[in-house]
C-alpha cells in the first residue's frame, strides 16, 4: 500500500502488470489510484531511454482520470478499448 508502481501492461481482464522496487508483478486495476503528476523515483538514476515524452503523456493521462474506475467496463471505456 502506498507504493508508486510503473504500469508495464494493462490487460482487459483487469489484471495489470507493473514494476516496483525492481520487482515485476501483477495487481488488480481496482487497487490503483492514478496520480495527477509523475512522482519522481527515490534513489534517482535509472535510464533515460524512455524519454520525456512518455512521462508527459502519463502526466496528461493522470490528470484526465483523477478518480479510480468503478468497474472493468469503465476502465475499458477510459482506455478506448470498448
Amino acid at each position: 500500500k502506498g507504493d508508486v508502481i510503473d504500469v508495464v501492461q494493462m490487460n482487459t481482464s483487469g489484471l495489470w502488470k507493473g514494476v516496483v522496487h525492481n520487482r515485476i508483478g501483477h495487481f488488480k486495476f481496482i487497487n490503483v489510484e492514478i496520480l495527477n503528476e509523475r512522482v519522481p523515483r527515490r534513489g534517482g538514476g535509472g535510464s533515460s531511454g524512455s524519454g520525456s515524452g512518455g512521462e508527459h503523456e502519463r502526466s496528461k493521462w493522470g490528470q484526465k482520470y483523477k478518480q479510480k474506475p468503478d468497474s472493468v467496463q469503465e476502465l475499458l471505456q477510459r482506455l478506448n478499448l470498448q
